[in-house]
C-alpha cells in the first residue's frame, strides 16, 4: 500500500519542530527571573547576607533562601524542581539520579500570607540543604517553580551554584592601566593555587568566569593564563580582565508612607497604592566621580515598625525620572539591579516623555533599602553601557565574583572548584 505523500510530509513537519522544540529547551540559558506577572521580589540569600552570592560550599553549613511574594488574595501550593547546568547555565548532560538524590519534586512548605498591607500577597521560601534530597555533584543548577494549578507553565527561575573549593583563588584590581588614558577602566589579576588537584593543561580544563557586580551581560570567560608556575596559575595582562568602571550605585530608602527617606521628593496616596516620587535624577557622566557607599545593585526588604518586613512590608508604586533635553535615539534606558534581577528587563524599560523632558517608568517595589543604576542598551545589542549616563571611573568600587571550573578529559560536566569575591 503507497502512502499519500501529504502524510509523509506531515510526518516529517512532526518531526522537525520536536527536534526543534528539543534543542531549544537544551539549550535555553536559566537566569534568576520571574516568568509570571505576579511573582515580585525574587531574591536568593546565603546565610541570610546579602553580600554572599548565591553559592553554597559542599560539606558546608552554608543556608541558601530563594524568597518571592506571590501577589494574589488566594493560597496557590507551589512545588519547584532543580536541574545541573553547565557552566553556561544551559541544562547539562546529567539525568537527575546523576547529581541528586530524591524525588525531584519538591513541595514549598514554607509559605504566608501578608499581613495589614494594602497589596495582597503570599510569601513563599526555599530552604537549601533540604532533608528531601540531596545534591551529589558541584556546578551551577536552576530551581523551576511551578504552580499545581498549571504544572506546565513556569513561575519562576533562581540559580545558584555548588562549590567544591578545591583551590585557592585570589586577585587584584588595579585602577588604572597605561592605556587606559580616560582613567574609566578597572584591571584584575588572578591567582589560583591548585594545591592536590590535578590540573595538565589549564588552557583547555579551566575556566575562569568574572562577573562585575552581579552581571552577566558583560562577564568574562578566560582561558588563557599567563603563566604556570608548579602548582600556581595566574591570570594577567589580558583585555578580557579589563572592565568599565561604571559609577557607584544610586539609592534610595522606601521603609514607610509617613515620610520620605533618603532619595524620596513625595509620597502620596492614589488608590490602591502609595505612590513614591523618587528624586530627579541627573546624567552623571562627565562630572567629577563621587563615592558613595552603596550595596552593589542589592536590595533590602525593611520596613518600619514591623515585626517582619518578608510578611508585612508593602507594596508602593514606585516613579524615577531621568532628567535628559533630548532622547537617545539609538538604543535603550534600562533600570538595572538586583531590583531587575541584573537584567535588562523589558518591565524596567525607561520612555521618554518630551513634556517632562527625561525618561520616566513607574513600576511596584516592595518596602526596603535600593540600589540600581541606568544603562543603556544600543539597539542590536544585549549589553549595557554605563559610560552614556553614568559614567566610568577608575575609582569605582566595584565586587567582582571569580567562578572557576573545571572539565577533564572524559568528564561529563563542568565542576566548580571555587569561587573569590574581590573588592
Amino acid at each position: 500500500m503507497i502512502k499519500p505523500k501529504g502524510t509523509s510530509i506531515l510526518k516529517s513537519v512532526i518531526l522537525l519542530l520536536f527536534l526543534f522544540v528539543t534543542w531549544s529547551l537544551h539549550a535555553q540559558v536559566f537566569q534568576t527571573k520571574a516568568l509570571d506577572k505576579s511573582i515580585r521580589s525574587l531574591q536568593i540569600r546565603v546565610n541570610d547576607n546579602w553580600r554572599n552570592p548565591a553559592v553554597l560550599r559542599m560539606k558546608q553549613d552554608d543556608i541558601l533562601s530563594v524568597e518571592f511574594d506571590l501577589l494574589t488574595d488566594e493560597y496557590p501550593m507551589l512545588y519547584y524542581t532543580i536541574h545541573h547546568c553547565d557552566m553556561d547555565w544551559k541544562d547539562s548532560n546529567l539525568s537527575s539520579s546523576e547529581y541528586m538524590t530524591g524525588f525531584n519534586k519538591i513541595d514549598i512548605e514554607d509559605y504566608t500570607q501578608s499581613f495589614n498591607t494594602l497589596t495582597n500577597y503570599v510569601h513563599y521560601r526555599i530552604n537549601l540543604p533540604d532533608e528531601r534530597f540531596t545534591l551529589q555533584v558541584s556546578g551551577n543548577y536552576v530551581i523551576k517553580v511551578y504552580s499545581y494549578d498549571n504544572p506546565g507553565e513556569m513561575l519562576a527561575t533562581a540559580c545558584f551554584s555548588l562549590t567544591e573549593e578545591r583551590i585557592r583563588i585570589s586577585g587584584e584590581v588595579s585602577g588604572i592601566t597605561l592605556k587606559d588614558y580616560k582613567k574609566a577602566n578597572q584591571q584584575l589579576k588572578i591567582r589560583l593555587l591548585t594545591d592536590d588537584l590535578l590540573v595538565r593543561n589549564p588552557q583547555s580544563e579551566l575556566k575562569v568566569l568574572v562577573q562585575q557586580n552581579s552581571r552577566t551581560d558583560n562577564q568574562r570567560i578566560i582561558s588563557n593564563p599567563l603563566y604556570m608556575n608548579n602548582k600556581e596559575i595566574v591570570y594577567e595582562n589580558n583585555p578580557q580582565l579589563t572592565f568599565e568602571g561604571g559609577n557607584q550605585f544610586r539609592r534610595f530608602e522606601m521603609t514607610t508612607h509617613k515620610y520620605s527617606g533618603m532619595g524620596i521628593e513625595a509620597i502620596s496616596f492614589h488608590h490602591p497604592y502609595y505612590n513614591v516620587e523618587l528624586q530627579t535624577d541627573q546624567v552623571r557622566a562627565n562630572r567629577p566621580y563621587r563615592y558613595d557607599q552603596d550595596q552593589y545593585g542589592k536590595y533590602i526588604v525593611r520596613a518600619l515598625d514591623v515585626a517582619d518586613s518578608s510578611t508585612e512590608a508593602d507594596y508602593f508604586m514606585t516613579h524615577f525620572f531621568l532628567n535628559m533635553d533630548d532622547p537617545l535615539i539609538n538604543g535603550r534606558i534600562y533600570i538595572f539591579g538586583e531590583l531587575s534581577n541584573f537584567l535588562m528587563d523589558e518591565g524596567f524599560e525607561m520612555s521618554y516623555d518630551a513634556t517632562l523632558g527625561g525618561y520616566t517608568h513607574s513600576h511596584l517595589l516592595k518596602e526596603g533599602l535600593y540600589n540600581f543604576l541606568y544603562l543603556y542598551v544600543p539597539n542590536g545589542s544585549v549589553k549595557g553601557e554605563t559610560g552614556l549616563v553614568e559614567g566610568n571611573f577608575y575609582e569605582t568600587h566595584n565586587e567582582y565574583l571569580i567562578r572557576v571550573y573545571y572539565r577533564a578529559t572524559g568528564d561529563r560536566y563542568d565542576r566548580l572548584i571555587g569561587t573569590y569575591q574581590l573588592y
